[in-house]
């Protein structure tokens, strides 16, 4: 379960973000996750409000995790497209030799919460 390394180090990176911009309070983290990562949002939003429950500045806060699909361009054809479920191939060539340019996305895209005052 990789899920867990991955909410204690964003739960650290928010953390550290929470003090750089003075919030006293955290409540929604924004988390766009890449679909070639195979995270489980619902487990990873579990798993987020376990960890949570031991930073007072987090309670209440809640986890929206975005999945971003896979996406490449065909080096056949330079057709760009979002790739089907199971296939990794060019839908107007069906050329096999592709270059994916989005779907490894593991990134904290943004925090609100409460600054002190």
């Amino acid at each position: 379960m990789h899920e867990a390394a991955i909410i204690e180090d964003l739960i650290r990176q928010v953390l550290q973000e929470a003090e750089k911009n003075r919030l006293q309070k955290i409540s929604i983290i924004y988390l766009t996750v890449g679909r070639l990562h195979h995270l489980v949002p619902q487990t990873m939003g579990e798993l987020f409000d376990l960890m949570k429950s031991e930073f007072p500045i987090m309670a209440g806060a809640i986890l929206q995790t975005e999945i971003r699909p896979v996406r490449f361009v065909c080096r056949s054809c330079g057709s760009e497209t979002t790739a089907a479920a199971s296939s990794f191939s060019c839908p107007d060539c069906r050329s096999t030799d592709i270059r994916i340019v989005s779907g490894y996305e593991l990134i904290l895209a943004s925090i609100e919460g409460e600054q002190n005052e």
